[in-house]
């Protein structure tokens, strides 16, 4: 029933980075949280959890700090699935579907930002 007392216990017992795939996604790091703006139910079908973690594993191995790669990857996980449900709807929307659009979002805010 409490959300932040039950995301604070988690983090008393853990170290780390908390991202919590749920709607809507929220990322905690030590005293740092932030729900997330994108995404939508598209992303309950089997396999867009394994994208996600892809995703953050990939920022990671760039040297990313934890809490700011999980925050990039849920963010454009989410932003790739707001895409896709002008093409294909949340109940067509495949982990596949996601992957393959992730590549766009990235190419979108790099042209725009850098």
């Amino acid at each position: 029933q409490n959300f932040i007392h039950m995301l604070n216990d988690f983090m008393n017992l853990f170290s780390g980075t908390l991202v919590l795939k749920t709607t809507p996604v929220s990322i905690v790091n030590d005293t740092k949280g932030l729900i997330n703006i994108t995404g939508n139910q598209g992303l309950a079908s089997a396999g867009t959890g394994d994208v996600l973690s892809g995703c953050i594993g990939g920022f990671l191995s760039q040297k990313i700090p934890p809490f700011d790669a999980s925050r990039l990857g849920v963010f454009i996980h989410g932003k790739a699935a707001d895409l896709l449900i002008r093409e294909v709807g949340f109940r067509g929307m495949t982990a596949t579907d996601v992957l393959n659009k992730i590549p766009k979002v990235i190419k979108y805010y790099e042209s725009k930002y850098l």
